[in-house]
């Protein structure tokens, strides 16, 4: 998709519905990322929605956003907003740098900055692609191993946003100007890497927990992760966004070893070996 310029807005909160009110500056969209103070819409307004599933689905959802940000040990004043929109137009999900959300009633994760002050980036899923990639199991069970990926995936451009917006010295500033300047394709590899690392070291953790397994066994994931991408309709999976569906898996794959083989446990390895692999100096 070519990026295209819409224009932006401050939050209003009426009564149980929010939205992104038009105004005159502007954000630039590339991919499933979106950079732009206040920018939570693709055409210049975009309607939250209460969370679609039933009671049991939400608590399952939110516990695996506060596993998700514990395991990227991402601060709670670095927490991004994550809310459910209407993808009524076409199913998807975005990771968005510089929304300014403010305490919001349809917030998914209850991790909030602190002070009340606004979270910076934001995370938002598509009610559609949400009930697209819940799959029934069985008579009662519901398998959300895609909706892991997406959200592990999203929180990778989060990581992303992280560095660009907190620069510390030298080496974090040349990280950051590269990653403005890379393409496409490359920033959303990048994230799947990192979505790949995620899920494995959630595994992991989940084990030592629990004391057992889970069901996050490296041929489920692919099958999984080549189901996903090679579902065209969805702009989340369009190859001119984020590289062809085998790219994907073996990016997802690829940071998932570093986990599962490999044994790193440090984020910060993982975003430099995920940098250097697709973006590179």
């Amino acid at each position: 998709m070519n990026t295209k310029f819409y224009t932006i807005g401050r939050i209003s909160i009426i009564l149980i519905i929010a939205f992104v009110l038009i105004s005159r500056s502007a954000f630039a969209a590339s991919g499933c990322s979106i950079h732009g103070a206040n920018s939570l819409s693709q055409g210049g307004r975009i309607q939250l929605v209460p969370y679609p599933g039933n009671e049991n689905f939400l608590r399952h959802i939110e516990n695996k956003l506060i596993f998700m940000a514990h395991t990227l040990n991402i601060k709670i004043g670095d927490m991004p907003f994550v809310g459910i929109y209407n993808d009524s137009q076409a199913p998807n999900a975005y990771a968005i740098s510089d929304a300014q959300v403010y305490p919001h009633p349809y917030a998914l994760n209850p991790l909030t900055h602190s002070k009340g002050l606004p979270q910076r980036n934001a995370i938002v899923f598509g009610k559609n692609m949400l009930n697209r990639l819940a799959r029934p199991v069985g008579a009662t069970g519901l398998n959300t191993i895609e909706i892991n990926v997406v959200l592990a995936h999203e929180f990778g451009h989060i990581l992303q946003y992280i560095l660009m917006q907190n620069t510390d010295n030298q080496i974090e500033i040349d990280l950051a100007n590269r990653l403005r300047s890379a393409s496409t394709p490359k920033i959303e590899l990048m994230a799947d890497v990192i979505s790949g690392w995620t899920l494995s070291a959630m595994h992991e953790k989940q084990k030592i927990y629990s004391g057992k397994s889970t069901r996050y066994a490296r041929k489920n994931l692919e099958i999984a992760l080549n189901r996903m991408y090679k579902l065209g309709d969805f702009a989340f999976n369009s190859p001119n966004h984020h590289g062809t569906p085998q790219q994907r898996v073996d990016a997802f794959l690829y940071g998932f070893n570093l986990s599962k083989s490999q044994n790193i446990t440090d984020k910060n390895i993982v975003f430099v070996r995920a940098f250097e692999k697709y973006i590179g100096w």
